[in-house]
């Protein structure tokens, strides 16, 4: 317990009930999560994320898989029993609000320390490249 205690810092955060995306499936995305604010959400979640080099989520830069169950959708007008009914079912019409973003990581390097130095270039030769990526397939 007491190396637990010794951070620099704690988090809170205030319980959502909500389901991952993973839950969601293809269908019930489709349906109540394309709206044009809910995909703005998500856009300023990715731009956080590769501003703060967040490596899990979307794998945007570094390749893999993502984490989704990272991306949570606020269910409103539930019962609390009914939250596994939800996850369960996807034929279930619920109000499927707001995108919640948990687990957040975030990297620090010392820039004067040589392999970060190189690590920070590489980072930024990639987050270049996407951008440029991003923008040529807008046009």
């Amino acid at each position: 317990m007491k190396n637990r205690l010794d951070f620099p810092f704690y988090q809170v955060l205030e319980y959502v009930p909500s389901i991952s995306l993973a839950e969601v499936g293809k269908d019930r995305f489709e349906k109540y999560l394309t709206d044009q604010r809910k995909l703005i959400q998500i856009g300023m979640c990715i731009g956080f994320d590769l501003i703060t080099n967040n490596s899990d989520r979307f794998k945007l830069l570094w390749g893999g898989e993502g984490n989704i169950n990272n991306v949570l959708i606020e269910v409103r007008n539930y019962e609390s029993h009914a939250l596994t009914d939800i996850r369960n079912r996807g034929d279930q019409t619920v109000g499927l609000d707001n995108y919640v973003f948990i687990d957040h990581s975030g990297y620090l390097l010392d820039l004067k320390d040589e392999l970060a130095a190189q690590n920070f270039e590489r980072f930024m030769t990639k987050v270049c490249n996407f951008q440029t990526d991003l923008v040529r397939s807008l046009s």
